[in-house]
C-alpha cells in the first residue's frame, strides 16, 4: 500500500487502517502532497516498481520524500533598471 501524507482523496489514516487489516501488507509512505503517491517520489517508483517485477515488499515502515517541494522556494528577481537611466 503506498500513500502520501497529505493526500486529500485518500487520507493517510486509511492506508494505515487497510495495512493492517491486510495480512502481510506493507504502508510505503510517501512525505507528499496531492492524490498518487509515485509521481511526486522516485523512491517511491523504485518501491512500487520493486514489488511489481520482484516481488519486493519494503521495509516494514518505510518512507520515501517527494522530489520537489509543493511550493517551490521563492528566490527574489533582480529587478531590471529602465533603459537610458
Amino acid at each position: 500500500i503506498v500513500n502520501n501524507t497529505h493526500d486529500p482523496s485518500t487520507p493517510l489514516d486509511n492506508a494505515k487502517k487497510l495495512a493492517a487489516l491486510s495480512p502481510g501488507a506493507r504502508l510505503l509512505t510517501v512525505n507528499g502532497w496531492g492524490h498518487g503517491s509515485s509521481a511526486a517520489s522516485t523512491c517511491a517508483r523504485e518501491a512500487i516498481q520493486s514489488y511489481l517485477v520482484d516481488g519486493k515488499l519494503p521495509a516494514q515502515g518505510a518512507t520515501c520524500a517527494a522530489d520537489k517541494p509543493l511550493f517551490p522556494e521563492n528566490k527574489p528577481k533582480k529587478k531590471n533598471k529602465p533603459a537610458g537611466k
